[in-house]
C-alpha cells in the first residue's frame, strides 16, 4: 500500500513581524502618543485651573463674610496690636494682612488663632525662632494654586523660618508702593494723598483716610472692582519674598494694576535680598517672574498679577465673583477695574 496517499499536506509555518513592520508600528504609536500627550496636558491644566478658581471663590466668599460682619473690607495690611492694651508704642511689624484677617472665614481659623495668641510676636525677618513655632511653619493649601507649585508649601528664603505663602494676593490701589500707602509721612518719605478716583478697596496703613473701605465707597460697582488676583510663588531656589504675605511689599502681600497681567515687563521690587537685589536669584523671566530693583527708596516698587494659566489670570471681584482676565486686557481698562470710584466704563472680557 502506498502510505504517501494518506499524508496531510504540510501547513506553512507562522511568520512573525519583520523588522520593517515593527518599526512602522512603533512609529505609528509614537505619532499617536505625540498627538495625545498635549491633549492630556491641556486636560490636566484645565482641572488645575478649575481647582484654582474654586479656591479663589472661597476667598471671595470669605472676604464677603468678613465685610458682612465688620461692615467694611479689611485693610490691605496694618500694624495691629490685636486689641492688646499691654502693647505700648508701635504695633508689631509683622503686619496683619487682609489674607490673615479673612482666615477665620476660610477654614484657616486654627492657624489664625495660633498666630494671634501672641500679639507682640517678632516679625519673621528678625528670625526669632521661639516666636515662630512649628505649628506656624506649615503650608496652607487653601492659599496655593496647583498650577504653580514651584515655591513649595512654605518659604524660608533668607529668614531660615519657613512661613506659609500664597498664590492669591490683594489688589492694592495706586501704581507704586508710594501710592498704596494711605499715610502722609513714613520715615521721612512723603506720601501725597491719592485722588479719590484712584482709590482701591485695599491700601496700606490705618491712617490718612482713617477708615477701611465699605460697600458704599465702591461706587463703580462691586462686580466691576477687583479685590484679589493670582501671583506666583517663585521656585524655592530664589531668595526673594514672592508670595510671603507676612511681608508688606508688592509681590509678597499685594499686586497692583501698573502693568497688564503676565506682562514680560519686569516687576519693580526692592533692591535688596528681600526683593530683586543683585545675586539673590529673584529675576526669573523664564518662570514668568521678571523683576528689576527699585531706585533704593522701596516706595517705587510694584508687582502685577501673574499665573501659569494659558492666556490670563484669575481674579476675585468685590462681590465675590471669580473672573478670568486675559493677558491682552487693555491697560486703561485693567487699571480702572482696580479702582472703586473712578467712574470710567470697563469691560470684563
Amino acid at each position: 500500500m502506498n502510505t504517501h496517499a494518506f499524508r496531510r499536506p504540510l501547513r506553512a509555518g507562522r511568520r512573525g513581524f519583520t523588522l520593517v513592520e515593527m518599526l512602522v508600528v512603533i512609529a505609528i504609536m509614537g505619532i499617536l502618543v505625540g498627538l495625545l500627550l498635549p491633549a492630556v496636558q491641556v486636560a490636566r491644566e484645565s482641572a488645575r485651573r478649575t481647582t484654582c478658581s474654586n479656591k479663589l471663590k472661597q476667598l471671595g466668599l470669605a472676604l464677603c463674610a468678613y465685610q458682612d460682619v465688620q461692615k467694611a473690607f479689611p485693610f490691605g495690611h496694618e500694624l495691629d496690636t490685636l486689641g492688646d492694651p499691654s502693647i505700648v508704642g508701635p504695633a508689631p511689624m509683622w503686619c496683619m494682612s487682609m489674607i490673615l484677617k479673612i482666615m477665620p472665614f476660610n477654614e484657616d481659623i486654627t492657624y489664625y488663632n495660633l498666630l494671634t495668641q501672641k500679639p507682640d510676636r517678632a516679625p519673621v525677618w528678625e528670625m526669632v525662632e521661639a516666636d515662630w513655632p512649628a505649628q506656624l511653619r506649615v503650608g496652607l493649601p487653601n492659599l496655593l494654586c496647583p498650577s504653580d507649585g514651584r515655591g513649595g508649601l512654605t518659604k524660608a528664603s533668607i529668614f531660615n523660618i519657613g512661613v506659609p505663602i500664597s498664590n492669591y494676593l490683594a489688589m492694592f490701589e495706586g501704581l507704586t508702593s508710594t501710592e498704596a500707602h494711605d499715610i502722609t509721612d513714613e520715615g521721612g518719605y512723603p506720601f501725597p494723598p491719592l485722588p479719590r478716583d484712584r482709590w482701591g478697596v485695599f491700601f496700606s496703613g490705618k491712617s490718612g483716610r482713617k477708615k477701611a473701605t465699605s460697600i458704599k465707597d465702591v461706587t463703580d460697582g462691586l462686580g466691576k472692582t477687583i479685590v484679589m488676583s493670582e501671583h506666583l510663588t517663585a521656585p524655592v531656589e530664589g531668595t526673594g519674598l514672592r508670595a510671603v504675605f507676612f511681608y508688606p511689599r508688592p509681590g509678597s502681600n499685594w499686586v497692583q494694576a501698573t502693568i497688564t497681567p503676565n506682562s514680560s515687563a519686569p516687576d519693580v521690587l526692592s533692591g535688596d535680598l528681600f526683593g530683586c537685589g543683585e545675586g539673590n536669584g529673584a529675576d526669573l523671566p523664564n518662570y514668568n517672574l521678571p523683576c528689576t530693583p527699585d531706585d533704593g527708596s522701596s516706595y517705587t516698587t510694584t508687582a502685577t498679577a501673574r499665573s501659569y494659566h494659558r492666556g490670563g489670570v484669575g481674579v476675585v471681584m468685590a462681590d465675590g465673583a471669580v473672573r478670568f482676565m486675559s493677558d491682552s486686557v487693555d491697560l486703561t481698562n485693567w487699571r480702572r477695574l482696580a479702582t472703586i470710584a473712578d467712574g470710567g466704563a470697563v469691560t470684563l472680557d
